[in-house]
């Protein structure tokens, strides 16, 4: 969806703002736009709603983050499937009718913790409810009164995402004084540091919830349909582009959010009509010199990519020259590598070990078994070895990824059937089937790649867990395996680092 999303935004702002994309990009929406939604038909779940993988529960917020986008993707005139998208409406509409508030959130003492979806945090509740009323829009029949929801919803405690969406579907419903009432608080309660101004939750930072770039760009989107003209519009925009790195944002999820928060903002300014000179400095050194008219607003960014050898040990000047009406946005980023071998384990979140054993068959009284002894750093080719990843968590989270790189001389055995291995519980010899089965509940999919095995889990708990999976050596040689990394999907910032290995391969 993430990547589905932006690329229904970039073709619903065109129409919307009748531009004259001269891009490759736009050339190749159909064909990513229909690869997009066939991807969103397999995984839709027979109740019509979406989890974040194909086999996993359904879950409320991606049902309505899908149809939130797959009803953005109708508005811009793309053919979407209307039994998909009805079934996905229609199913968000019953988790929406269904669910219950916490008793925390009732009394207005902020949002409890519950694992059933039987209670669904307000939060959530407000983009489901937000999802609706952007499908509502699209023509789609909803079975469920989004009047009573918005009732329900705007008595509760809520945080600046929550009154966001709520002000923007207030404003949608013409409810003018609940719009402009969440307009007013969205205001106050800004964060101003300098000239930017942010807004976010008010508990632990790796949750969408509590999130600053896209609880911002939800704010800055309700403040521009609801309230255009207010300060605070400009320096939430700033603290958004402030935010970028490189090209996008941290994630495909947050630069779908800011690209759809900024379109309206676009549609009112006149930020596609500038006309000025620009000039950009280096040490005095002039590296950069343009006339910047509506024809460049809506070319792709201009790089100015200047080598180490330009810059001087110490203090770099980098001053910008502008002469004309118009708003000239840069980044500045500086990219460098860590050089060097026998990288070592680290932590900015999770702390990460890897383990490899190899195997060797023994016939004992349950049968064929396995018996694994700790690696000694040297393979036979066709030698076999089970590979334990432990994870240390200090706290719940929510999208979790793990992705551990393969010695290149290598291959994961991908039929695990059969592999009945003494000492381990996740290892009793059992049919593929059910191997699927017994690890559903720790993680919601499983990829083999080329290069690297990597696990998603919806939710991972504090504690330690543990993830496997099986290698055969093939290739002789003398390998680097680069560390196992995990990771939080939409935070990358937050993760932990194993030990870099060696592994040698020999006929």
């Amino acid at each position: 969806m993430s990547r589905f999303l932006p690329t229904a935004i970039v073709a619903h702002t065109a129409k919307k703002l009748n531009l004259n994309l001269r891009l490759q990009l736009m050339n190749e929406l159909p064909k990513m736009i229909d690869k997009g939604l066939k991807a969103l038909h397999h995984f839709q779940h027979s109740d019509g709603g979406w989890g974040w993988w194909e086999s996993d529960a359904t879950h409320p917020y991606m049902t309505a983050y899908v149809v939130y986008g797959l009803a953005l993707a109708k508005q811009s005139g793309q053919q979407v499937s209307e039994d998909m998208l009805t079934r996905g409406a229609n199913n968000l509409a019953r988790q929406l009718a269904q669910a219950k508030l916490t008793q925390k959130e009732i009394f207005g003492l902020g949002n409890g913790e519950q694992n059933s979806y039987e209670y669904i945090d307000a939060t959530t509740q407000a983009y489901m409810l937000y999802a609706l009323q952007t499908a509502q829009k699209a023509g789609v029949k909803v079975e469920t009164a989004l009047d009573e929801q918005l009732v329900k919803l705007q008595k509760v405690q809520t945080n600046d995402y929550a009154r966001a969406l709520l002000a923007m579907v207030s404003h949608s419903q013409n409810k003018t004084d609940l719009a402009n009432q969440l307009a007013t608080q969205i205001e106050n309660s800004c964060i101003e540091s300098g000239s930017l101004c942010s807004w976010g939750g008010k508990t632990w930072h790796y949750n969408w919830q509590d999130d600053f770039v896209e609880t911002t760009a939800f704010a800055v989107k309700s403040l521009v349909q609801v309230k255009y003209g207010s300060s605070r519009i400009n320096s939430g925009i700033h603290y958004l582009l402030m935010q970028k790195r490189g090209n996008s944002w941290r994630s495909t999820k947050d630069t779908a959010m800011i690209i759809f928060a900024l379109v309206d903002y676009l549609e009112k300014s006149k930020e596609l009509e500038p006309n000025y000179k620009v000039k950009i400095y280096l040490n005095d050194k002039l590296v950069f010199e343009k006339q910047m008219t509506k024809n460049e607003a809506l070319m792709p960014e201009q790089s100015v990519r200047i080598n180490g050898g330009s810059l001087r040990l110490g203090d770099n000047r980098i001053r910008i020259e502008k002469d004309g009406p118009g708003k000239f946005y840069s980044t500045f980023r500086s990219v460098y590598y860590a050089a060097g071998e026998n990288l070592k384990a680290s932590t900015a979140g999770f702390g990460v070990k890897r383990e490899y054993f190899k195997l060797s068959r023994q016939q004992t009284s349950e049968g064929m078994q396995y018996a694994k002894t700790p690696f000694n750093g040297v393979l036979r080719s066709g030698d076999e070895m089970l590979v334990k990843i432990s994870v240390a968590s200090n706290a719940d989270y929510e999208y979790f990824m793990l992705e551990d790189p393969l010695p290149a001389g290598a291959e994961v055995i991908k039929d695990e059937s059969g592999y009945n291995i003494i000492d381990e519980s996740n290892y009793r010899g059992q049919s593929e089937g059910d191997y699927s089965r017994r690890y559903s509940a720790r993680y919601a999919a499983k990829e083999i790649r080329d290069e690297k095995v990597a696990f998603f889990a919806t939710r991972i708990s504090a504690g330690r867990h543990e993830f496997t999976y099986l290698l055969r050596a093939q290739i002789p040689g003398d390998y680097h395996v680069m560390p196992t990394i995990a990771t939080l999907m939409y935070y990358p910032e937050y993760q932990g680092n194993g030990n870099e290995t060696r592994v040698r391969i020999v006929e």
